[in-house]
């Protein structure tokens, strides 16, 4: 009886008659080239000449035909690898025990890897505008389409395989196998597909659904009422500083809230105020405090003080706030 007649063909031609491959098949190809070469590297072998011509796909399984075995531990590689993937060693006056062989095959493994998914050969790891091969357009574009969700880890792993000097390269053929098992294997996290405006809303839901003390009401009607005064005092006069900062923290297991602003005239930091408030329950009432710093001089008072119970209106304590923060930049200004 005849054995089943077989039919061997180039990388090369499979994919012209076949199609590209399938991200997962492409580092399954990858993957067993890498395993082919990490032998024959232990064993002092290199390819040297690694194209889509010279992988012979059977069955969906890829193997390597016309291995340059190495002289003396280095040997010129074939002039066709240039027109697949243009490496800079051999555009340059390089002494050959230089040139590592072992990142020229992991090299252009990663080149069989793109042209598997694109159809495109890596050509110069450089064009004109100095974009690697996976970072052209018309590539970059293919490379999305087959990996999805993918792009960016594939994307890191060329970064990584196109780079210039050899020693920035991936330098074993388990490198770059680690590296693609994780590409394989990479899932998402399942997180809900929300656009910001959903997620403020439950996240603001969710807040208020949190039970919250009348005395932690109180305190954060009072705070609010402070982040209002401060949000306009920086709206109106951003353009008119040279820096501006607010910002604003709750203090860990304490009925106490800090706010402050921040404004300087010049870059270096040697004319500036800064104001801050502390936004308190002490005993039965809430209190808000003020801070001012310049360069030269700080002070302290007492804006407001109210009993808690029942406060709602805020009315008279951004007055107070309103007031501190005209007098003190008054004051800044006068003296700047």
């Amino acid at each position: 009886m005849n054995a089943p007649h077989t039919t061997l063909e180039t990388l090369e031609t499979y994919l012209k008659e076949k199609g590209l491959v399938t991200l997962n098949d492409a580092i399954d190809m990858a993957v067993r080239i890498l395993n082919i070469l990490e032998y024959c590297h232990g064993k002092n072998m290199t390819h040297n000449n690694l194209t889509p011509s010279k992988v012979v796909v059977e069955n969906g399984q890829p193997t390597l035909i016309d291995f340059s075995f190495p002289i003396n531990g280095h040997k010129e590689a074939a002039s066709n690898l240039s027109d697949f993937v243009n490496l800079p060693e051999f555009q340059v006056n390089l002494d050959l025990g230089r040139r590592n062989y072992t990142v020229l095959d992991v090299t252009a493994v990663a080149g069989l890897l793109l042209y598997a998914i694109t159809g495109d050969c890596p050509g110069e790891l450089k064009d004109e505008n100095g974009r690697m091969p996976h970072q052209r357009p018309e590539i970059r574009q293919k490379i999305d389409q087959a990996a999805g969700y993918r792009s960016f880890l594939i994307n890191q792993i060329f970064d990584r395989a196109f780079q210039w000097q050899q020693s920035e390269r991936y330098q074993t053929c388990r490198d770059l196998i680690n590296d693609l098992n994780k590409l394989k294997n990479y899932k998402p996290s399942a997180l809900p597909l929300k656009n910001l405006e959903e997620i403020v809303t439950s996240i603001r839901s969710e807040s208020q659904s949190q039970t919250l003390t009348p005395l932690e009401m109180r305190l954060q009607t009072a705070f609010s009422g402070v982040k209002r005064i401060c949000s306009e005092v920086v709206s109106a006069l951003e353009e008119d500083f040279r820096e501006m900062e607010a910002g604003y923290k709750k203090e860990m297991n304490r009925p106490v809230y800090n706010a402050y602003l921040k404004f300087n005239y010049r870059l270096d930091g040697s004319s500036g105020l800064t104001l801050k408030f502390k936004i308190e329950i002490v005993g039965a009432e809430i209190v808000v405090s003020a801070e001012a710093f310049t360069e030269r001089q700080h002070h302290q008072e007492e804006l407001f003080r109210t009993e808690h119970y029942g406060f709602q209106d805020t009315s008279e304590m951004e007055h107070a706030v309103r007031e501190f923060v005209a007098a003190n930049m008054a004051l800044f200004l006068s003296k700047a």
